[in-house]
């Protein structure tokens, strides 16, 4: 039977496969081609789950390597600055074992002194657990958020900032960001769907009028929630 490598991009959350060829099972070889209108992060897969991640553009990309895991790829400019990004992520990944190891000293402190009954300890011990616990969310943070500053031009900017930011920032946290990118990327896809985010946000913020929707009450009578405009009113989300 043969094996299949396919390229794979996902649009609104769904698989979209955008060429396949067949795997050279003797030389260990598949060739996959196209064009893209803009650089953009996709993965080859394999039917046994197996995928590679990778930046495609409009050059001759070579996938090279003795497995899957160990897949070196050469000729795309931007998955040189992802491969960077990446690499970078993960030596500050590995530094989170410092906090890591405080933190199951202190939670061994915490739950002694919690069985003892003393509630002052105790709270300070808590407290320094959530400290410790936030640590290496907010270097992370920190750590993408310089990336895309510093990454103005590049297609990879706009995509770290939509898989590792867009969904714990507020539209005055992120608009600067994506007003910093160079016009030359503008035309990303990641770049667009940023400014949609911005705008979502927008609407939501505190202070700003509710979106306005209609469903059904208890009696089954649709009920608009800018009938209740002047009112007070509890909404329920769950």
């Amino acid at each position: 039977k043969d094996i299949q490598a396919f390229l794979v991009t996902y649009k609104d959350g769904v698989e979209v496969k955008l060429d396949s060829s067949v795997v050279d099972t003797l030389k260990g070889t598949f060739r996959l081609q196209g064009k893209v209108e803009t650089p953009d992060l996709m993965y080859i897969t394999f039917p046994d789950g197996a995928e590679i991640e990778i930046f495609i553009e409009n050059a001759t990309i070579t996938v090279q390597g003795d497995s899957i895991q160990n897949a070196a790829i050469t000729g795309s400019r931007s998955h040189d600055e992802y491969a960077s990004y990446k690499a970078g992520r993960d030596s500050l990944e590995k530094s989170f074992e410092l906090q890591y190891a405080e933190y199951d000293t202190v939670l061994s402190q915490y739950n002694t002194v919690r069985k003892s009954g003393n509630e002052k300890e105790t709270r300070a011990l808590y407290d320094r657990l959530s400290e410790i616990e936030a640590i290496p969310g907010a270097m992370m943070k920190e750590y993408n958020l310089e990336f895309v500053r510093n990454h103005g031009s590049s297609y990879v900017a706009p995509v770290v900032l939509w898989n590792e930011l867009a969904w714990s920032l507020d539209a005055p946290e992120m608009e600067p960001l994506v007003k910093g990118f160079d016009t030359t990327i503008h035309n990303s896809g990641y770049f667009v769907r940023l400014n949609e985010r911005i705008e979502t946000l927008k609407k939501v913020a505190i202070g700003s009028p509710a979106p306005d929707f209609a469903m059904n009450d208890t009696l089954g009578n649709p009920q608009k929630l800018s009938s209740f405009y002047g009112k007070v009113l509890l909404v329920d989300f769950w």
